[in-house]
């Protein structure tokens, strides 16, 4: 009979637990990107479907389309990045209680409290890069949106006119005419009917160039070395040789675009100081914050029912998070509409998932 006393060995500090480490960070970064793309797929499909509904309408022209979805990327990323990083963990913690790998990582030292601290690790990685997309990728791309937006103000599918036909003008206002018109605005043979309370002008000239007010949005031909022809209400009319004339031309609402808080830089914000510009701050920040919250949550619900993984856990974190960024946009229309102070802004949101957070360590700490 052996009677060699049974030695208890400590595993926590040996350097197979940072192997583990690192290989759950590997493993959680992997499902979180992979359930992060399949969203953002989602996201790009429905987006350019709204995209194309502006196309129609002839609110965006068709030039614009790709520009307009591939922008909209950062935004779609840090809009689900929170949920990949937490279904990702889910997921990955479920296929490793499936392979049984959970049990032998228990077993070498693995303690519960270690997969909360990888958590957090994972959770502030996944929050930096969230931080420069929302902070610096996501307004930059919205600014090179703008820009875009103005180049294609001056080609010929963006006015709606079309070379050699007639196009009426909005409201009913009168109809204009141009033989050849280029991507730069420039246009040759130019004819304007203008209608205007009692009166009605008609302007003819060779060359033409169409433009955008970058500030108020409106839309102008100016008409170089052309005729104005003036029809009174009584039928009267005066003829007057010009060497430049500007029309402006009636916008719809909706095609107007103008600079929106989302696109300032951290500078810009700051400078401004008011409400709205406020609540972009605090926008930006959102979501990093709530990848941190997000991921240990997860950490935590991936110790209950992991039977269930497949069906209960990803819909409790589907629903935690659906509350989470409804409550944080909320509190940011809120914040811009002067509803709620600044100074709460948006961390009353972060303090209640935090709270919650420490409450299922507590029982998870209770459970192990």
């Amino acid at each position: 009979m052996d009677n060699t006393p049974a030695v208890m060995i400590n595993y926590t500090n040996q350097p197979g637990i940072r192997l583990l480490s690192r290989y759950l960070l590997r493993l959680w970064a992997g499902y979180a990107l992979s359930v992060t793309t399949i969203f953002v797929l989602v996201l790009m499909v429905l987006y350019g479907a709204e995209v194309l509904e502006d196309i129609a309408g002839g609110h965006v022209p068709v030039s614009m389309l790709s520009w307009q979805v591939l922008l909209y990327l950062p935004e779609a990323i840090r809009t689900v990045a929170p949920l990949g990083v937490m279904l990702g963990v889910l997921l990955a913690m479920g296929q490793l209680h499936n392979d049984g790998e959970l049990t032998m990582m228990t077993a070498v030292g693995m303690t519960p409290r270690a997969k909360i601290r990888i958590g957090l690790w994972f959770g502030i990685i996944s929050a930096l890069l969230v931080f420069l997309l929302s902070g610096w990728a996501l307004p930059a791309a919205k600014r090179y949106e703008q820009v875009l937006f103005q180049q294609a103000a001056r080609s010929a599918e963006f006015w709606g006119v079309l070379p050699g036909q007639f196009t009426g003008l909005p409201e009913d206002k009168g109809v204009i005419y141009v033989a050849e018109l280029d991507r730069e605005g420039v246009a040759k043979e130019v004819f304007v009917n203008w209608r205007q309370q009692q009166q009605e002008q008609l302007l003819t000239s060779s060359t033409g160039q169409f433009r955008l007010e970058n500030e108020t949005g409106e839309r102008s031909v100016t008409m170089h070395h052309g005729r104005r022809t003036t029809v009174a209400e009584n039928g009267s009319m005066q003829t007057l040789d010009f060497a430049k004339a500007q029309v402006r031309l009636p916008v719809p609402v909706s095609a107007q675009r103008s600079i929106q808080p989302g696109a300032w830089s951290w500078s810009q914000l700051l400078a401004a100081g008011s409400l709205p510009a406020l609540a972009e701050m605090h926008w930006r920040i959102a979501h990093a914050i709530a990848c941190v919250i997000l991921a240990l949550i997860a950490v935590l619900l991936a110790r209950y029912a992991p039977r269930r993984q497949a069906t209960v856990r990803p819909l409790i974190a589907l629903l935690i998070y659906v509350i989470y960024i409804n409550l944080l946009n909320l509190s940011q229309v809120w914040v811009a509409n002067g509803r709620l102070s600044p100074v709460i802004g948006l961390w009353w949101v972060h303090a209640l998932a935090a709270i919650i957070t420490i409450g299922l360590s507590r029982l998870h700490r209770r459970l192990a």
